[in-house]
């Protein structure tokens, strides 16, 4: 298992990603600029039309509309930067929280996994003394059994016995439980990258063929298309700012997980043999308190794109991310369930 809940280098490869997607802004931008002029062109000449048949009056101020959707087609990229302005702000602010704040969650993961370890390695330490215990028991002859001489020694025997099998019990339980996390914390990633990657592709949708919505927004019956487009790509571009603010609150959320497990593996280390073993006897293996953060973790991540649209309301991106998610929620759930039965629970 890694040692890092999400590993910073597949964010840096989306943020390269998202860069290297700008190359094919450029491809469709003349195919809408001649759109913006032959619309442009046909405004003007409905506008004179209707001024020489009487029909209207010269009105200098809705033939600027035209002019203005045509020049952002043509800086295109600068007013891509404008709009994205306040997601790329946002993003940047929360993501330097969320270092912090991954860095000390890493810290106290890695000191949980050595008290696991710790934990491991002294119920297969007992385990093997139980196991020499068997043998020595297995060798003693019938006549040793009975004899007055080693009574109590055979019933240390026999209670070592019994003990064995609440140290194997236990050291099972601890195995699926680790297992139990490994696939958690792999759904938990998979929900926290397909946040990231959903918004890369939005994006580079929206902005590929966003010159068309200015272009087509010249024409009377579709004057609210670019409005439409500037609302969905804010609500986009707000994915990245969101998630990493939603990060910070699950990262105190798992925090508080492995701050608790973490003092119950201490107290459990400074316990005495005999206080360990009733332990083992009653204990389900790992608390199960860092899995259930994992899983109300990447809940949260898959209500970014509904969170977005709180602040830019946009039920466009909303209905076309709301299969993916349905699909992302049903994986947790199903992960969550095989967490369940492999931690007793």
């Amino acid at each position: 298992m890694d040692d890092d809940l999400i590993d910073k280098n597949i964010l840096e490869f989306f943020e390269g990603m998202r860069e290297k997607l700008t190359v094919y802004w450029g491809d469709y931008i003349d195919d809408a600029t001649a759109l913006c002029a032959i619309f442009m062109l046909l405004t003007f000449a409905l506008k004179g039309y209707e001024m020489m048949v009487g029909k209207g009056r010269l009105d200098l101020l809705p033939l600027f509309r035209p002019f203005a959707l045509l020049m952002v087609v043509l800086y295109w990229s600068g007013f891509v930067e404008i709009v994205s302005f306040p997601g790329t702000l946002v993003a940047k602010q929360a993501a330097a929280t969320y270092n912090l704040n991954a860095d000390e969650v890493n810290n106290l993961a890695a000191k949980r996994r050595e008290l696991i370890n710790q934990t491991m390695e002294r119920i297969t330490k007992n385990a093997h003394a139980a196991e020499e215990t068997k043998i020595i028991s297995e060798n003693a002859s019938l006549l040793d059994r009975a004899s007055g001489a080693i009574s109590d020694a055979w019933d240390n025997m026999t209670d070592s016995l019994f003990s064995s099998f609440a140290l194997i019990r236990s050291e099972l339980n601890f195995m699926l439980g680790r297992m139990a996390e490994f696939f958690v914390l792999c759904a938990f990633r998979v929900m926290t990258y397909g946040v990231f990657f959903i918004q890369i592709v939005f994006s580079s949708i929206l902005i590929i063929l966003g010159p068309f919505a200015f272009a087509i927004s010249i024409l009377p019956a579709f004057r609210d298309s670019y409005s439409t487009w500037i609302a969905r790509f804010i609500s986009v571009s707000l994915y990245s700012g969101i998630s990493y603010i939603v990060l910070n609150i699950v990262m105190a959320l798992i925090r508080y997980s492995i701050e608790q497990e973490i003092s119950r593996l201490n107290h459990l280390a400074t316990v005495d043999e005999a206080g360990f073993m009733k332990w083992t006897m009653f204990s389900p293996g790992l608390m199960g308190y860092y899995v259930v953060g994992l899983l109300v973790g990447g809940a949260v991540m898959l209500s970014v794109p509904s969170i977005s649209t709180w602040i830019v309301s946009s039920s466009g991106v909303n209905s076309a991310v709301g299969a993916s998610s349905r699909g992302a929620a049903s994986a947790a759930q199903g992960a969550g369930k095989a967490a369940g039965k492999m931690l007793g629970k």
